[in-house]
């Protein structure tokens, strides 16, 4: 009769969330780009992330740059390369867009080359954020110890379950880390990644997709209602969700 995060020990039940979109599109410039940043600030998040890594390094220093004019100096803004930049241009793009103050730098290389990923992380004057597609806590261990992330990114569908989770989440606080979670799937996994976020005491922020959005439109209205940045866990049992399967197909 709880929800999942009151059953392992959560009480926090407004999560911080970001508005997550800006990929790339044909015939999207930098125009359309910031206007739909603007556009999700207009809508009430106080921070917001977009895509990077997808053309040459000028290119996104001056999409980021055009992002912030849009939205101003007090809204959070985030990058994620999606693991596509090598570790030169990675340490070229993070120093570039110093004066636009990202909260985090996401997934800049390969997840593979942890010793790489240091590299960068020791000269970014932000913090790097990983790398969500690892398994366990052994995994994230190995990334923490190796000073190759400061934002501990991890997603509940992917890492190992909600237990796991917690797992890490404890191993990051232990090095006194912070936790974003991640989630660019379904319905499912936003509700997952709510109940961890719900259950740590290191949490940065959770992703809110505003491009991928499996079954979202199955969820009852108020589920995940949401106040500016702030997502109101729901008190309904488990990850509070009722689908019909028949609705599903």
């Amino acid at each position: 009769t709880l929800p999942i995060y009151r059953m392992i020990g959560g009480n926090s039940s407004d999560i911080f969330t970001y508005a997550s979109g800006g990929l790339y599109q044909d015939g999207k410039g930098i125009c359309e780009l910031a206007n739909e940043m603007a556009g999700y600030v207009a809508q009430g998040f106080a921070a917001v992330k977009i895509k990077v890594g997808g053309v040459s390094v000028r290119e996104d220093i001056d999409r980021v740059a055009a992002v912030r004019a849009a939205i101003g100096p007090d809204i959070m803004l985030m990058a994620d390369a999606l693991y596509n930049h090598t570790v030169p241009d990675a340490m070229r793009f993070a120093r570039a867009v110093e004066e636009y103050d990202l909260a985090f730098y996401e997934a800049p290389v390969t997840s593979y080359d942890i010793e790489g990923l240091a590299r960068v992380a020791a000269v970014a004057p932000m913090p790097i954020a990983g790398n969500e597609i690892e398994f366990g806590r052994h995994a994230y261990r190995r990334l923490i110890e190796a000073k190759a992330v400061g934002v501990v990114h991890i997603d509940a569908i992917l890492c190992g379950g909600i237990s796991e989770s917690l797992k890490i989440a404890a191993v990051a606080s232990a090095h006194n880390l912070p936790v974003s979670m991640h989630n660019s799937s379904s319905v499912i996994a936003f509700a997952a990644n709510l109940q961890v976020a719900a259950a740590i005491g290191n949490h940065h922020s959770t992703e809110y997709h505003m491009v991928h959005r499996l079954l979202f439109d199955h969820v009852e209205p108020g589920v995940f209602a949401r106040d500016g940045s702030y997502v109101i866990v729901s008190e309904r049992p488990g990850l509070g969700l009722e689908f019909d399967p028949s609705d599903l197909d």
